[in-house]
């Protein structure tokens, strides 16, 4: 018997989805239909019906098929049946309203608007009825669940954290990030369709900055972690992506820079500012989806807490995927992993309405085109600095996490900076005031930098496993500049304040003693860069602590000096550049208009 509800529920769940995406397509291409009269509302809401009624169906079979689920089994079973039945049907309604919503144009101002409640009215009764159909079946799935699929020996079977995924395996992970980046892509497409009048503009955007943004990732999880799971192994490990490995802040910012430079190649024709505005504060919502996908890995949580301890709210199947560690093994009854993955998620959906709506709406007025981008930066910097103390140390990224706590600083810095240069801006384009501008900015910062030398600079862990790093403790940037400890970087901050000090300076001097300032200011700002960003280990501290040796990476001192010296170097070449003399333009010749004699002449 369940065998027959099971494969009847999969023939309405089928049939009914080949119908609604029929019958759409033929309404969506029908340029002559401008309004829905009772017919059309009538079939866009039968339509869902079959689909729901094959979930209902399926999942009664599963019922029926497993009669040893007994504790409060009715409770569950009503709770599975409703929400599958009301899932079912709102996203067929979902689906419709975005089909019209997006793809049909012909429609008249009033029906359009009757699709945007169809479009927006479905997305909390999904959540809703989402959330009553997995809290009715929770209690009868096993944990972990399901992370994946895998080819092994010739057969098909399933993975789950802690297992080995095999040769060839297909993980939720990746399937989700395609889904956060699916959502981008319409959202993005929609809005350069308003206004541009066609879609695919974007198309070629998507297939190269998405790539680029997984190999950024790659790449920052990599250099992160080098020292712990990299270094002394098999250079090919670098490329097992599969394997796991990806780190957001590397990937967002490689993908962003690479589609940028796309757009401006290839699509001149677009503003660069507006399309940033349009596309970068949306990579927020794949951020959101994607964390799911360490959701399925049990990966990338927080501390153990007590489940009692204000955590009663979680759905069942959440706090019971919490209570798995990352090896598989579960936790004593009543303790959960925080699910650091659920509060980003939902802190960066929050983020891009902040961003898009209440910033990008209330303060219109206020804002320069490309302020909303730069907010992007400076949101998901804060977001990450406050979280990742949070996090469990088996996913820190190098021996005290410092790395992503200074990449988090970085994207604060990016997002302040970003604004500031568009609103300095239209400033600058006032006579001279570029020659001050730049080099107040660029000095003043590389100055007021040497205030973090007070904060950690470096800090050293010995590296038991991968998974196993015991941090040992950190050093003050001044505390190793005059302790004899790192001469290198004593000489680099004095390098870099007198680069600074030259720039500063050159704002409020005159020509040609401005030139040879911005000049001086190069090398020294260099070489200031170039020992504090990659001389971790030009220090005496000492290599080994009894028979165990002693891994060093660079913390927020000394990676932000050397961020703020690089930022006064850019000024400097912004500045120098100017003098390099430019190739005169070839006058054309004009030719002379050929006179043509009168015939009556």
């Amino acid at each position: 018997m369940s065998l027959a509800f099971v494969i009847a529920g999969a023939v309405l769940f089928v049939g009914g989805w080949v119908y609604q995406i029929y019958t759409e397509r033929k309404m969506v291409k029908d340029r002559s239909l401008k309004t829905f009269g009772k017919k059309e509302w009538v079939s866009i809401f039968v339509m869902g019906t079959p689909i729901a009624l094959g979930m209902l169906l399926m999942m009664w079979s599963a019922f029926a098929a497993h009669t040893e689920w007994t504790e409060g089994r009715a409770g569950h079973m009503a709770m599975a049946l409703a929400g599958g039945f009301f899932f079912g049907l709102s996203i067929s309604l979902l689906i419709s309203g975005f089909a019209f919503h997006f793809w049909n144009s012909a429609l008249d101002e009033k029906t359009k608007k009757s699709c945007n409640w169809l479009l927006y009215g479905p997305i909390l009764p999904i959540i809703v009825f989402f959330l009553l159909f997995l809290e009715g079946v929770a209690p009868y799935l096993e944990y972990p669940l399901v992370s994946g699929i895998k080819f092994e020996n010739g057969t098909l079977s399933v993975f789950r954290a802690g297992d080995s995924t095999g040769n060839f395996h297909i993980a939720w992970y990746g399937l989700i990030i395609l889904a956060g980046v699916g959502v981008c892509y319409a959202i993005c497409d929609h809005k350069f369709y308003k206004k541009f009048g066609k879609h695919g503009i974007i198309d070629n955007l998507a297939l190269i900055a998405f790539p680029a943004g997984i190999i950024g990732a790659r790449i920052w999880y990599v250099v992160g972690n080098w020292s712990r799971m990299f270094a002394g192994r098999p250079f090919s490990n670098v490329f097992r992506i599969w394997d796991g490995g990806l780190t957001i802040l590397g990937g967002a910012f490689v993908g962003i820079v690479v589609g940028v430079t796309f757009m401006l190649i290839r699509r001149k024709y677009v503003n660069i500012w507006w399309a940033m505005d349009i596309c970068v504060p949306t990579i927020l919502l794949a951020q959101a989806i994607g964390r799911w996908g360490n959701f399925f890995n049990c990966e990338v949580y927080g501390n153990v807490v007590n489940l009692a301890d204000g955590w009663q709210w979680l759905p069942t199947w959440i706090a019971n995927q919490m209570n798995i560690s990352n090896s598989g093994a579960a936790l004593p009854a009543g303790q959960i992993h925080v699910p650091l993955f659920l509060i980003e998620s939902l802190i960066n959906i929050a983020g891009y309405f902040i961003i898009v709506f209440a910033i990008g709406r209330g303060l219109k007025k206020q804002l320069k085109v490309g302020d909303l981008a730069g907010c992007y930066f400076l949101f998901y910097g804060v977001t990450r600095i406050i979280m990742e103390p949070m996090r469990d140390g088996n996913f820190n990224m190098g021996s005290d996490n410092s790395w992503s706590i200074v990449n988090s600083l970085i994207y604060i810095l990016l997002g302040i900076f970003f604004i500031a240069f568009l609103h300095l801006k239209e400033y600058s384009k006032k006579e001279n005031a570029k020659q001050w501008v730049l080099p107040l900015v660029g000095g003043a910062a590389a100055i007021a930098c040497t205030l973090f030398l007070f904060a950690p600079s470096l800090s050293a862990g010995i590296i038991h496993t991968s998974s196993d790093v015991e941090a040992v403790g950190s050093y003050g940037g001044f505390e190793l500049l005059f302790g004899g400890q790192a001469v290198a970087h004593l000489i680099a901050w004095i390098l870099g304040l007198l680069g600074a000090g030259a720039l500063l300076i050159s704002g409020f001097l005159k020509e040609p003693i401005k030139k040879w300032m911005n000049i001086v200011s190069l090398p020294l700002l260099a070489a200031a860069v170039v020992i504090f960003l990659g001389g971790s280990s030009w220090t005496s501290l000492p290599k080994t602590q009894g028979s165990d040796e002693l891994s060093y990476s660079m913390s927020y001192g000394f990676a932000l000096v050397g961020l703020f010296t690089l930022f006064a170097l850019i000024m400097s070449i912004f500045l120098v550049v100017r003098y390099i003399p430019k190739k005169p333009k070839k006058e054309e010749k004009k030719e002379e208009p050929e006179v043509i004699p009168d015939a009556r002449d």
